[in-house]
């Protein structure tokens, strides 16, 4: 063989190489999502599972979330938070889980309370526990969603 042929044949054979790499990084392993990927997608999760959960409230018609669907809510989010282990992200993430934790137990407390108040302004015993922390998860949210913004 010539020696442009030999040259032509390292060529070819060069390309066909970056051909194999490109296509199966492509192809093969699947895409690994980044914490922040993971924390948009818990984001997205609870927004739309809030918007289920009140939209099964109707008070005129004795109907609300049954406890259930509240703990599979505090279980995915929890599922979430194992997942993202950046510094910044880690915190705001496990503290959101730990916070719908506690509020399906807030919930469970509410609805075991049938007691009638002695003065009917006065709010239920677990009514402020439940702003309080309500006011929690919102700021651990908001501030996942400012370290991850969404993408446009």
């Amino acid at each position: 063989m010539t020696r442009m042929r030999w040259v032509l044949l390292g060529a070819t054979v060069v390309v066909a190489a970056i051909i194999g790499t490109v296509v199966a990084m492509r192809s093969g392993a699947p895409h690994q999502k980044t914490d922040c990927d993971v924390a948009r997608e818990m984001i997205g999760y609870n927004k739309t599972q809030s918007q289920l959960l009140a939209a099964a409230f109707t008070p005129n018609q004795d109907h609300e979330a049954s406890i259930g669907d509240y703990q599979t809510w505090a279980d995915q989010l929890r599922h979430y938070a194992t997942q993202i282990t950046a510094p910044n992200l880690a915190p705001p993430a496990g503290r959101l889980a730990d916070e719908a934790d506690q509020l399906v137990g807030l919930v469970k407390q509410a609805r075991a309370d049938h007691s009638a108040p002695a003065d009917p302004e006065t709010p239920p015993p677990w009514a402020k526990p439940y702003a309080d922390l309500n006011t929690q998860f919102q700021a651990n949210l908001v501030a996942l969603d400012q370290a991850c913004p969404a993408k446009s």
